[in-house]
């Protein structure tokens, strides 16, 4: 899977598209999760309409100590910011003719010698900067938290069934990122919904 930085969006391209919407509402950013030894980190990033104490879009980011060239110094910041590109995605702020993920969430990967199953390849061969790892567990996460905020995660196995024609009981039955992203277009479409009803 290559990575050229000229397709994918900077997190700074979509904060604006926020404001510009919402110019009174707020983004909220919390570190859910550190720990010094194991050097890890979890982000989650909120978004909120003017007066509204339930956020309407939720992004979840983790980001370890050392993966990656952006990690080796700056590991808390890049997870904020990765959170807040994936919240801001989430919420359809962003550009619909380029991927999901952020420029910022993709560079973090580069030279970090993991394939797109996140599994570390011959130790003996030299990493290849243009794989990019992804975690499916916390992409499940990020899903599952999207459809407790639209309020259909009761309903979450029968939508993703319905939307990759199979039969989906639990999470784990999602197995690839491509999968997940087609739930989310289906929740895209659920919360752009939602939000035509409230007008």
């Amino acid at each position: 899977m290559g990575f050229n930085p000229e397709d994918y969006e900077t997190v700074h391209d979509r904060i604006p598209l926020f404001w510009e919407k919402f110019p009174n509402g707020r983004m909220e950013t919390e570190m859910v999760e550190y720990d010094e030894e194991k050097g890890t980190v979890v982000f989650v990033a909120r978004l909120f309409r003017e007066g509204e104490d339930t956020p309407f879009a939720t992004g979840w980011a983790r980001e370890v100590r050392g993966d990656g060239f952006v990690n080796k110094t700056s590991h808390l910041e890049n997870c904020e910011t990765s959170a807040l590109g994936r919240v801001l995605a989430n919420a359809c702020f962003s550009d619909q003719n380029k991927p999901r993920p952020s420029r910022e969430e993709m560079s973090k990967t580069v030279g970090s010698g993991k394939n797109p199953n996140g599994v570390t390849g011959n130790p003996s061969s030299q990493p290849d900067p243009t794989v990019v790892s992804i975690d499916i567990k916390a992409e499940l996460k990020e899903l599952a938290d999207r459809g407790k905020t639209l309020n259909v995660l009761d309903q979450l196995t029968e939508i993703a069934s319905k939307t990759l024609d199979r039969k989906i009981a639990k999470a784990s039955d999602i197995k690839t990122i491509e999968d997940i992203e087609k739930v989310h277009t289906a929740l895209d479409d659920i919360e752009e919904s939602n939000n035509k009803e409230k007008k």
